[in-house]
């Protein structure tokens, strides 16, 4: 082979190579995930779906790498979004109406998603699902990272579905929220986090402000209300949550007598007594 018939080939392969990572570099690719995230007896089942989307630099490029040029505006950035996706096997209307908020909620529906972000270098979309009788929970959880940084830029917010209905409804909305509501609830996440910190072995936390302010997210679980503090928040670390799940048991007194919660606690009830 002649050096001119190499240099062709050698052309011929960069080029190809090229036109590879420009179309990478603008690639927006939906997967339709096997992984299964809840399979109940009932019939309800949830399944992932990925969407990844690159641009620029991080196409190829991980956060700090070396080879990344100094200017933060030049390093593109890399999106990663998982949300669920919920098969109801004998209502397929219910299960249409509780997609439709989900691609509203997690934002799939955009024609170009990173609107819908705040796209750093790398930011990533995951979240978590559970359902309790006929509450279903959605947790979204956010990562954002822009290069250099210390750490990511954490968010969560979880989304509840009355099954029967397909409607979202607010958490804090099962219970009687009168005055001793702050102090109670006060009362039992501070005994949660000295127990925690007594486990660690760290017993001079000081736990003294109304931490119910702090509070960023909560969760309807089948363990019991979770709540949660977003970094630098109440008793949260930076760059992380702090979590405190609080037993149905000691807010008794507080859940709505006719609530979807007051519900599915006594079905539960009902299928331990049996």
């Amino acid at each position: 082979m002649t050096n001119k018939k190499k240099y062709g080939c050698i052309i011929i392969i960069l080029l190809i190579f090229a036109a590879c990572i420009i179309i990478s570099i603008f690639l927006r690719k939906e997967e339709f995930g096997q992984n299964t995230k809840l399979d109940s007896e009932n019939g309800i089942k949830v399944t992932d779906r990925k969407i990844v989307k690159t641009k620029g630099w991080h196409s190829i490029l991980s956060p700090n790498s070396h080879w990344l040029p100094g200017d933060l505006n030049g390093h593109g950035y890399h999106l990663e979004v998982h949300y669920p996706v919920v098969s109801i096997e004998n209502n397929k209307q219910l299960e249409k109406a509780i997609n439709n908020q989900i691609k509203q909620i997690f934002g799939v529906t955009k024609e170009d998603i990173t609107s819908f972000y705040a796209c750093g270098c790398d930011t990533s979309v995951y979240y978590k699902c559970e359902l309790f009788s006929n509450i279903l929970t959605i947790t979204l959880e956010t990562s954002y990272y822009l290069c250099c940084a210390a750490h990511p830029s954490l968010g969560r917010t979880t989304y509840h579905f009355d099954l029967s209905t397909g409607h979202q409804f607010d958490a804090l909305n099962m219970f009687i929220r009168d005055d001793d509501w702050v102090i109670n609830l006060n009362t039992v996440i501070k005994k949660n986090l000295e127990k925690k910190s007594l486990e660690i072995g760290v017993d001079d936390l000081d736990y003294t402000t109304n931490l119910v302010e702090e509070i960023g997210d909560y969760k309807l679980s089948a363990k019991g209300l979770e709540v949660c503090f977003m970094p630098y928040m109440g008793p949260a670390p930076g760059g992380g949550f702090e979590i405190v799940t609080i037993k149905y048991e000691d807010l008794d007194r507080f859940i709505e007598p006719n609530s979807l919660l007051r519900q599915a606690l006594n079905e539960r009830n009902c299928i331990n007594a049996n």
